[in-house]
């Protein structure tokens, strides 16, 4: 597991949109975990590593994040259906397999823990935007009060 790898990379968080981040996050912290790669989960392998990892992110982009079927299941490249089986079956693959549930428990444990700092961080850039946005609304009016004094 490589955690420091994970730390050193949390500012580029903030980069994209905001739920964008999250999902980044969550591609990151899987790999870190497991070894396995965005483009491994994105791929059509179905080794168990990969499967695993791939079902863990799209449970957790639907059921914990709220991302739609459709959209969770367009992240992973695999249909809405996809992610209606990883929801499913969770319950079962949480109780039944300890591998599956200590590998969902430490990814989720990580990524929740670091939510808030993602969160934070995005909630500052939109304040920014929006702060921006005044100004040039501010800029605008003054403007038209001094043209049409």
């Amino acid at each position: 597991m490589n955690l420091e790898k994970y730390m050193s990379n949390q500012g580029k968080f903030v980069m994209g949109g905001i739920i964008d981040n999250k999902v980044d996050m969550l591609f990151e912290i899987t790999e870190t975990m497991t070894g396995v790669t965005r483009d491994q989960v994105l791929s059509n392998r179905r080794n168990q590593e990969i499967a695993m990892a791939r079902s863990i992110i799209g449970y957790m982009l639907h059921n914990e994040l709220g991302v739609t079927v459709m959209n969770s299941g367009k992240i992973i490249n695999r249909d809405h259906s996809t992610i209606t089986h990883y929801s499913k079956s969770f319950d079962a693959n949480y109780n039944f397999y300890s591998k599956y549930r200590e590998l969902y428990t430490n990814i989720s444990e990580l990524f929740w823990s670091n939510f808030i700092d993602v969160d934070s961080k995005d909630i500052d850039l939109e304040i920014k935007k929006l702060q921006n946005l005044i100004d040039k609304l501010e800029d605008k009016k003054t403007n038209l009060l001094t043209k049409n004094n």
